[in-house]
């Protein structure tokens, strides 16, 4: 279901917004199948699609007339019949996610998938004299609709954990000036810096916002990380052996 999920948003199939009034929701919901292998029928592949229900629309008010061409048994028999005769070369290829390439000409409104729902894993840790001396992975409180909201929610719940840390450490008599936090979301540190206000984030608790006065007060300063540079991804989801090494040595993390 990841890899359909992954599909969708990369081929930009939906944009979440508020439901215009008077019209009618569409829900949608996720089919899964086994599908065997051909040589090996040992060999199992879990699929995953996300469909609408689309036996609730009607003609005429939802939909125009519809069309979608389907390949006869017979021409696939003709064609290979053919590719015998005169000793040719078949190529067989094929489209992932072919129906998500298409544009819709109707506009249709579809209940965001429950699966899209789920509350995402945010995670944070922070490295002091070349060794990491605190971390943390755990589920956000709320529910993100974006990308950019959940990188947003995660950055401020470090900046809370690095506010705490800086007061410790200057109560220690230490002298540190500011903090770096590194995010690896342009978007959402635009969204820090800059007091944006528009659909796509009007609705975010107030109590996230915080993160702007402290930039403001040159407390904390956000900088960008390239993604495959961020160490808090090993936190946040399964990563690759390679990956998950590679973390570790940007934390200062050795094997004993």
């Amino acid at each position: 279901m990841d890899d359909e999920m992954l599909s969708l948003k990369k081929n930009k199939t939906w944009e979440l917004v508020e439901l215009p009034k008077g019209r009618k929701v569409i829900r949608c919901k996720c089919v899964y199948a086994k599908k065997e292998g051909v040589n090996d029928a040992s060999v199992v592949r879990f699929k995953a699609r996300l469909v609408a229900k689309g036996y609730a629309q009607k003609e005429g008010i939802n939909y125009n007339e519809i069309f979608c061409p389907v390949v006869k048994h017979s021409s696939i028999q003709i064609l290979l019949a053919l590719v015998a005769q005169f000793d040719l070369e078949l190529v067989q290829l094929d489209v992932k996610t072919a129906f998500l390439h298409e544009n819709l000409s109707e506009e249709i409104n579809i209940r965001q998938p429950k699966c899209d729902l789920d509350k995402r894993r945010l995670g944070y840790v922070f490295i002091m004299a070349k060794g990491p001396i605190c971390w943390r992975s755990i589920l956000q409180s709320t529910v993100a609709l974006s990308t950019t909201e959940a990188e947003y929610m995660a950055m401020a719940e470090a900046i809370k954990e690095a506010i705490w840390m800086l007061g410790l450490i200057e109560d220690l008599g230490v002298n540190q000036h500011k903090l770096d936090v590194y995010c690896d979301s342009q978007s959402a540190i635009y969204l820090a810096k800059y007091q944006v206000h528009h659909a796509r984030t009007k609705h975010i608790d107030v109590r996230y916002h915080f993160v702007r006065e402290v930039i403001v007060e040159d407390d904390i300063c956000i900088n960008k990380i390239a993604m495959v540079d961020n160490p808090a991804d090993m936190l946040t989801k399964v990563v690759g052996i390679s990956k998950f090494k590679h973390d570790l040595n940007l934390v200062h993390v050795k094997q004993v």
